[in-house]
């Protein structure tokens, strides 16, 4: 049986959304920029996605696994 973590959703301003980028990346994450519409964040054991960002009018609509938040 394979775990799922839940996922919340939120909206978050540009320059939140980036300083959040920035520590994901310094904790070891890879982000992956998806053209213009945003960045996903994949756990690199499971290969589950534990992050996402999508570009909005007045800053980005954030899904991300409550896992990752804590």
């Amino acid at each position: 049986m394979s775990h799922q973590s839940t996922m919340q959703t939120m909206f978050m301003s540009k320059p939140a959304t980036q300083d959040l980028l920035r520590q994901l990346r310094h904790a070891g994450h890879e982000i992956k920029r998806i053209d213009t519409t945003g960045y996903e964040v994949y756990h690199p054991a499971t290969g589950a996605r534990i992050f996402s960002a999508m570009i909005g009018h007045r800053g980005y609509l954030i899904r991300y696994s409550t896992e990752l938040m804590g």
